[in-house]
């Protein structure tokens, strides 16, 4: 598993985004892990934002996952963003109660212009202690 510094998430913090974690949501940039979906989203989104690495965001994508991209293609999209692409991702329970499909916005500002917006709906699936997204659908 990697370890990462706070501080580069942080670092990494569209203007605005403010951490906050709720029973049926998170928002924030924090490295996340496997404990939970939304752990799991964040997991992605910072590799994807702060590490910049699609074989380090593949980890928390299950090897059935139906839609999601290669470890190659999760690096093409990488490596179209220029260094310093700020982010910050809000993940929300689509159905109460439901701990598997989330409503996902993600927030990215490239250095020196404005945020731009898109959404997806993700799924996860968790197996013993360890929680992958098994699906990503853009919005």
């Amino acid at each position: 598993m990697v370890t990462t510094s706070i501080n580069a998430s942080v670092a990494a913090a569209a203007d605005g985004c403010q951490a906050r974690r709720t029973p049926d949501g998170v928002t924030g940039t924090d490295p996340g892990g496997i404990a939970t979906g939304p752990d799991a989203i964040l997991a992605f989104q910072y590799a994807y934002y702060v590490l910049r690495s699609g074989s380090i965001a593949s980890q928390f994508v299950a090897g059935d996952a139906s839609n999601v991209a290669n470890p190659a293609t999760i690096q093409s999209g990488i490596d179209s963003l220029p260094v310093g692409t700020r982010y910050c991702v809000q993940v929300g329970r689509i159905t109460p109660g439901d701990d598997d499909h989330w409503a996902v916005k993600v927030i990215q500002q490239l250095p020196g212009e404005l945020q731009d917006a898109f959404t997806q709906t993700v799924t996860t699936r968790t197996v013993g202690s360890r929680t992958l997204i098994t699906s990503i659908v853009e919005e």
